[in-house]
């Protein structure tokens, strides 16, 4: 064999022989077959190693023509240059009188050589004073002031004692970030939120000091302001061509585009007389023929329309709607720039791109998150850790992994492939409420619209481009067991009844029942000599007079006819939805 050892798989033909048979050990096993592979099986396995350990060879051989389609394919891109952030704090030499406004796009820079930054938002900064102290509430010394602290530094005088500040955004209390200054005062910096709000019957801009004392006239004053700036330059509007109106079209930017966070480009095309915007997207494996998408590549630079799918008959499908032909297209807002030089030292940033007498500017720590593009080489050899560190759903335990990192407040999680319509399916299993744990209804085990939204959105961004993902409960199928018992002589009735019931109740639980405690198996069928065997293994019991199993809505309650197999779909689990208990 040879002794090359591919990119996307370091395993050898012994390693891959081994797995092989483990895998096929554990089928018998769980089939109830406990019996040595035979040695045709085990033939079957080598000729199987022998083909993967092939196909990872010409994987390693792969020309540099193929690489890109196999990462696409597996849903793994370059990664384009990300621009650096800065917390550039504004000071003023004498006490702010009247307001100030930096508009969005102002640029800030320092000695020669040093990278330009850009400003993310307008900030208006307003001299600040205080209008109310209320000292008697029981959380701490709320202090109003006449403005909100948005994006500012206050910094008060007269109070003393405490550890933090806080500020009210209109739900709740948030942190400040907090510095002592001399002669007992503080600099609190309020982030964007901050809002007036009536307490104790006066509406203001509320601080609030847990701990903190009124040690003499307490005063404000806006210190600082701080503004977010980053190391790139936003590009308010570019025409990109005219669309020829086929699928797939590709338009190359003019400038190398940089990520920006919670920025994203807008891609209009000529409609009528007004023009109709396109929302980027990582990719179309999810955009219906309705959805009006593009995929922004920053890498490449490039916007791309939907493409044009080839059927199993040569008939050509379009993935969704593309521009008509002789339509312009045109890109605004993007950001150009980024790259590892944006990564400053703290106080290189020292200059602002507009006149402001009296202020000065500074960057207290350094710039974070710029880094350059990577190349496909670099994505090339990134992939195979990529892989291994399951950041990519590929196999069913690759999903239930990651859907377990997207919510870990979900009880349980299955994938299940549906073969016929190639969908997998994934099931989620919410952690019912203290009280509804030991019997719960399937509205319990109902994970919220907040979970399947923050699942789905998590493995969008880590399953292939060709699998189709449904989220979705699974299917419970209520279970009523009938059962009379004859107990052992002494044995405490209610006591023994109580034990009966809660044996069923938990070994029908969809999320700790089963013979191991760990749940019922999905697609397990409920038999009735399961639960006999059950009732038989409690203390107390000495002989089981009748047992009979039945099929019960969860829903409606109604109920079917006694079986001795109740079958379960390979979505489906048992839930007890009540049990009849006798002793004669």
């Amino acid at each position: 064999m040879t002794d090359r050892r591919p990119l996307f798989d370091d395993r050898r033909f012994p390693d891959l022989i081994e797995q092989a048979r483990a895998e096929l050990r554990r089928r018998l096993t769980d089939a109830g077959a406990d019996r040595p592979i035979s040695s045709e099986e085990d033939a079957v396995l080598v000729s199987a190693a022998l083909l993967v350990d092939h196909l990872h060879n010409r994987l390693g051989e792969l020309s540099g023509r193929l690489r890109q389609p196999l990462l696409e394919l597996i849903g793994l891109r370059q990664r384009g240059q990300r621009a650096a952030e800065a917390h550039v704090h504004l000071t003023f030499d004498t006490p702010l009188t009247a307001p100030l406004d930096v508009p969005a796009g102002t640029e800030v820079g320092g000695d020669a050589g040093t990278p330009l930054f850009t400003t993310l938002r307008d900030l208006r900064v307003v001299p600040n004073r205080v209008i109310h102290v209320l000292e008697d509430d029981p959380a701490g010394l709320l202090i109003g002031l006449a403005e909100p602290g948005d994006g500012t530094i206050v910094e008060l005088f007269g109070v003393t004692g405490s550890v933090r500040g806080e500020f009210w955004d209109g739900r709740q209390w948030q942190a400040c970030r907090r510095q002592s200054v001399p002669d007992d005062g503080l600099l609190l910096e309020t982030q964007a939120g901050h809002v007036r709000h009536p307490f104790g019957g006066v509406e203001a801009a509320w601080l609030r000091l847990p701990g903190g004392r009124v040690s003499g006239a307490v005063r404000a004053q806006t210190a600082a302001a701080v503004v977010v700036a980053v190391h790139a330059r936003r590009i308010a509007e570019e025409p990109l061509g005219i669309s020829d109106g086929t699928a797939g079209q590709r338009f190359r930017l003019l400038e190398r585009p940089a990520v920006v966070p919670g920025q994203v480009p807008v891609v209009e095309t000529s409609h009528g007389d007004g023009w109709q915007s396109w929302r980027p997207v990582e990719s179309f494996a999810e955009s219906s023929p309705d959805d009006h998408h593009v995929r922004y590549d920053v890498a490449a630079g490039e916007i791309a329309f939907p493409p044009a799918v080839v059927g199993p008959e040569g008939s050509r499908r379009v993935v969704g709607p593309v521009p008509a032909a002789g339509a312009l297209v045109r890109v605004r807002r993007y950001w150009t720039g980024g790259g590892a030089a944006g990564n400053v030292a703290a106080w290189e940033l020292c200059r602002l791109g507009m006149h402001l007498p009296g202020v000065r500017v500074a960057n207290p720590q350094a710039a974070r998150g710029g880094s350059d593009a990577e190349t496909e080489a670099d994505l090339w050899q990134r992939a195979p850790g990529l892989l291994k560190a399951v950041d990519r759903a590929v196999t069913p335990a690759d999903h239930e992994k990651l859907a377990k990192q997207a919510d870990s407040s979900l009880a349980r999680v299955r994938c299940v492939a549906d073969e016929q319509s190639g969908v997998v399916q994934l099931l989620l299993l919410a952690t019912p409420s203290q009280k509804r744990q030991d019997r719960p209804s399937p509205s319990d085990l109902q994970p919220s619209m907040a979970t399947f939204e923050a699942v789905g959105t998590y493995l969008d961004e880590r399953r292939l481009l060709t699998t189709r993902l449904h989220l979705m409960p699974p299917q419970y199928q209520g279970i009523e067991v009938d059962v009379e018992i004859a107990a052992v002589a002494g044995a405490d009735p209610v006591d023994l009844l109580a034990r009966i019931e809660h044996a069923l109740y938990a070994f029908l639980h969809p999320i700790t029942g089963g013979e191991d405690g760990k749940g019922w198996p999905f697609g397990e069928a409920v038999h009735e000599s399961s639960v006999k065997k059950l009732v038989f293994s409690l203390p107390g019991v000495q002989d089981c007079v009748h047992l009979a199993i039945s099929p019960v809505d969860p829903v409606t309650g109604a109920c079917g006819p006694t079986q001795t197999v109740i079958p379960l779909t390979s979505t489906g689990l048992p839930l007890s939805v009540g049990h009849r208990v006798r002793i004669v």
